[in-house]
This record gives structure tokens, sequence and C-alpha cells, in this order.
């Protein structure tokens, strides 16, 4: 199991590791949320020289969050275990009991390896380190910041690369690039919420360009995900659906306007800035962008669904083991070269309800239900209470679960599931905040019950007041001497 997270470890790397440790676990006990953060920029940016380091980058980004909680620990936090981290728990502990029996043994370890060393850390770390709305402004701006310099790299290698055919790679391939600049597409709105106009015009210039770059990646979904997004966060913010077409529906018909002329003119577009290759095989016809296709085409999404389908039948209570489903379609319709070549090569359902069900059976696929349940749960309070924070934690809360609507829409089409960087970031954000909101509500109530149990004096109370008596008391004295002179 340790071979898939040390390529090597030699006396000079444990004595840079060391280098590296200290700084950090100091900066970790004045700011544990930004040792935190830095997961994100390590994953972008020195993932791409993955062959020169030692460690592999999964081992680097997983030291990260448990660096954070140690620094918190340090600082004396309180682990808040609620609901969310409970379950959550429980599922991780299932997919590692479920490694014994797994189909796919060394895609299955690889599997178990990334979901303990890597996500289940950075879920407990979010929750744990981000105690307060401060804490949660400076990981989101160290992750937005990374996220705006990752679409600006992506960019500058788009203008200055040769690139004619097939899908754009960037940074980390067409999949993970392609949701990455999504990703950025949302930021960008959290940036512009506060309605700066100085940022307005290089915020929007970003938009679209991380929109563009997710349309030459091929990566449909993400085109989906980010209107799907903002469609949500205007419901968080205007209560209900109809209060956003009524407050804003100058804003809307201009937007379904712009729609319907994408639509008219948006297949000679696509046909002319695409590499064709891209457009005929993704944009082309509706089928084509939704990646239907049809058993007779290995990479047909009905073709996984249908796999993982029958994977339900054959093993219903446990599944297939994690990493099980690899072995499931291998005999269907086996494996191109390259996947052969590697075992560890992820092969995924393309949904993450799908995935855990074939692959950990009917208790995985409840408890990841429990998750998504507290977590819509936590969504449905915030947009309840968000009016009673002040404005700026108003914006912190609608990215939060801006990031979450996002991640979440995204697990249903890719990757599998320890590479869902995006909804588990997204998750364990989303408990800290309820926990902020439990306190919240506890010291609104504790103001509430004073305020109650010492309501405001009456007139005859002032008036009998020692303060007040003094006071008029040195008035009529004042008066008198007037009086006087």
């Amino acid at each position: 199991m340790l071979d898939s997270v040390f390529n090597t470890l030699t006396f000079e790397t444990i004595l840079v590791g060391i280098g590296v440790l200290i700084p950090l676990l100091a900066l970790a006990v004045l700011y544990p949320e930004v040792v935190l953060a830095l997961n994100l920029p390590v994953l972008l940016f020195i993932g791409q020289f993955k062959d020169s380091f030692p460690m592999s980058i999964s081992a680097i980004s997983s030291l990260l969050p448990v660096i954070a909680i140690i620094g918190g620990m340090l600082k004396g936090y309180r682990f808040r275990f609620g609901r969310i981290e409970a379950a959550f728990v429980v599922l991780v502990i299932l997919v590692l009991f479920s490694q014994r029996y797994s189909r796919s043994p060394v895609y299955g370890t690889e599997k178990a390896v990334l979901v303990l060393g890597q996500t289940l850390p950075l879920v407990l770390a979010a929750s744990y380190t981000l105690v307060s709305f401060d804490a949660i402004k400076r990981a989101l701006n160290i992750i937005s910041l990374s996220l705006l310099t990752y679409a600006v790299v992506a960019l500058m290698i788009r203008l200055f690369a040769d690139h004619e055919f097939g899908r754009f790679e960037g940074l980390g391939g067409p999949i993970f690039g392609a949701r990455m600049n999504g990703w950025c597409a949302i930021t960008c709105l959290y940036w512009w919420w506060p309605r700066q106009r100085a940022l307005t015009i290089p915020i929007l210039f970003l938009f679209l360009a991380t929109i563009y770059l997710s349309l030459i990646s091929g990566t449909r979904t993400v085109l989906l995900a980010i209107p799907a997004t903002i469609l949500a966060v205007l419901c968080l913010r205007e209560k209900t659906l109809a209060k956003v077409f009524v407050n804003r529906s100058s804003r809307l018909f201009a937007a379904a306007w712009l729609s319907w002329l994408l639509f008219m003119v948006g297949q000679p577009l696509l046909s002319r800035f695409l590499p064709e290759d891209v457009y005929e095989v993704r944009f082309s016809t509706l089928e084509a962008f939704l990646g239907v296709g049809d058993l007779a085409e290995p990479s047909a999404r009905v073709l996984y669904y249908t796999v993982a389908c029958e994977a339900l039948f054959e093993s219903p209570l446990l599944g297939l083991g994690v990493g099980g489903f690899k072995d499931a379609y291998t005999e269907r319709c086996g494996l191109k070269a390259s996947q052969q070549e590697d075992e560890r090569h992820p092969v995924y359902p393309h949904n993450i309800f799908l995935e855990f069900f074939c692959e950990q059976g009917v208790f995985g696929f409840l408890l990841f239900c429990v998750i998504i349940y507290y977590s819509v749960k936590i969504l449905l309070r915030i947009r309840a209470e968000v009016s009673t924070l002040e404005k700026q934690h108003q914006q912190l809360a609608v990215a939060v679960c801006a990031f979450f609507i996002y991640g979440f829409i995204v697990a249903q089409t890719s990757s599998d599931i320890p590479r869902q960087h995006i909804l588990w970031w997204a998750l364990g954000m989303l408990a800290a905040l309820s926990h902020l909101l439990e306190s919240h509500a506890r010291a609104l109530a504790t103001a509430s019950r004073r305020l109650w149990q010492n309501p405001a004096p009456t007139h005859q109370q002032i008036a009998q007041s020692p303060v007040f008596n003094s006071i008029r008391g040195k008035r009529r004295k004042s008066v008198s001497w007037q009086k006087s002179v």
C-alpha cells in the first residue's frame, strides 16, 4: 500500500521534508486555515512536476490538512463533530472495509489510500480549522487566487502553444482542467458580488475565458453546472424562485435573449472556433452534447451506467468492493491499451451515486444520501438565516453554497470518488459554516433572552433613577443661577 505513496525515500528527501514541515507547523500554529488552503495550489501547480518529486503529489497534499489539524490542536480548537462528519467517517470506514473483497485489488488499494489519506483529512480539517468567518475568508482568498492564477496560466498556454486538434490539455488534463476552470468561473462571481466597479472588466474577462477554456477541453458538464449554480445562488439570495424572476426580470429577460442568440449562432461559432474533432464528437448534435451514444461505443455514458446498474443486481448489499467497477467494465467491453498498461488507471461509472452503490452496495449508497441530505438541510438553513448575517459574511456563506452546488453537479458525470476535490472541499467548508451558524443562532438567542429578562426601563423608572435625578438637580441649579444673574 505504501508503494503508491512513496516512490523513493532517501536521506536528502527526509532533510528536505523536515525543512518544509517546520515552517508549515509554525504557520499552522498561527493560521491553520492558511496551511489547509495551500492544499489546492499544491494540487494545481506542483502536481505538474510530479515526476520530479520523490513522493507522490497526493502524499504531499494530504500532509497539509494533517498539519492544519495539528496547528488547530496547538491553538486549542475544540473539535466539532457534527452529523456530516460522523456520516462521512463511517462511509470512509466502509470504503476501506470493501477493499478486502475488491474485484480490482490494485486499483482498489490505490483508491482506498487516496480516500483515507487525502479525502478524509481534507473534510475533517476544513470542518475543524475554519472556526470563524475570518478563517473562511482567508481560506477562500487563497483558493480563489489559486484558481484565478490557474485560469490565467491555462489561457497563456492556449494562446502561445500550437493546438489545432484534440481536446485542450491545459494543466492536468482536459477533464481536470475544465472542472477547475469552471470552479474559477464560480469564483469570479464571488469576487464580483460586492459590485466593485474597478474589478468588473477583468472579472468578466476571466469569466468568459474560463468558459472558452472549458469549451475547447470538450468537457460538457461544466457548461451545464455553471448556469445551474448561478440560478441556485440567485434562489439563495432572493428566497424564492418567483422573486428571482420578479426582482431580476430585466436581467433575466436580457439573459434569455442572449441565450436565444447563442443558440441560433452557436453551431457556426463552435464549428469555427473549436477544433474540428472536438466539435464533431461533442458539440455537433444534442446527442453528442449529452454524451448518450449507444452500447456499441465503449466511451458512451449509457454503457457506464448500464454496467453500474448490472453490478447493483450482482451484489446489492456489499457491492463489488472499492474499485470493483473497473473489473465489471473490463469484462463487458475491455480496456484501452493505456489502461491495461497501468493497473491503477481509474475507471469509474461517471456518477458518484452509482459509484457508491455498485462498489459499496446499499449501505454505501444510503450513507452518501444521508450526507447529501444533511448538506441540503444546511443549504436551506443558510437560505433562511443569511439575512441575519453581516453583508461580508453573507458573501462568504453564499460562496460556500455555490462551491458545493457546483461540485455536486460536476460529481454526477466525471471523476471517481477521491478525485472529487471540489465536492470534498465544499463539504468540509459547509460543515464548518453549519457550526458557525449554530454559534450565531445561540448568540442571538442569548441576546434576545437578556433583552427579555431586562426590558427597556419605563419613563417612571427613568425619572426615579439616581443618575437622572443628579442631572435634573444640576440643571435646576444652572437655571436658578441664570435667573439670579
